[in-house]
């Protein structure tokens, strides 16, 4: 084999690079950039709870207007103000204890004024002497009507 005089002369002194094995560093070439590990955390911050004094003025315009709507009388809140309230007291979770509220507030307006309303309606339609029951059954069907045009009202 012939050597050419412009080639180097081949030495054992410079040391094997081993190209099968992955290098240490990652170079950074346009094809390949050299990347970070990017961690995304949730950026919005609520906060914890809703302060109690927001939770009972809420609570307290939310009870007045319900009370309004069961007596057929005129709001004084806003139904946006009453919606917004109600619906960030939902989002913190305030939801079942205003479920209770409510709850509370049509079974007391039930018991007491329609229940009474209606006694007093029928009062001498049943019995000797009574319409047969018609007078009655007139009281309870507009007592039931009212009932359910102020549960459409609500806000």
């Amino acid at each position: 084999m012939s050597r050419l005089p412009s080639s180097p002369t081949p030495t054992r002194s410079s040391p094997i690079i081993d190209l099968t094995a992955s290098p240490k560093t990652t170079p950074t070439t346009p094809l390949r950039p050299q990347t970070r590990k990017i961690t995304i955390r949730n950026l919005k911050t609520t906060p914890d709870s809703v302060p109690a004094a927001y939770f009972q003025q809420t609570t307290c315009k939310l009870q007045r207007a319900v009370t309004t709507i069961l007596t057929e009388g005129n709001l004084a809140d806003s139904l946006e103000e009453l919606y917004r309230g109600v619906e960030n007291l939902v989002r913190e979770k305030k939801g079942g204890e205003l479920y209770a509220m409510l709850r509370e507030s049509c079974r007391s307006f039930v018991a007491e004024t329609l229940k009474s309303n209606v006694e007093r309606g029928i009062m001498g339609s049943i019995g000797i002497g009574g319409d047969g029951g018609l007078r009655a059954a007139e009281c309870i069907e507009s007592s039931w009507a009212k009932w359910t045009s102020q549960l459409v009202s609500f806000p």
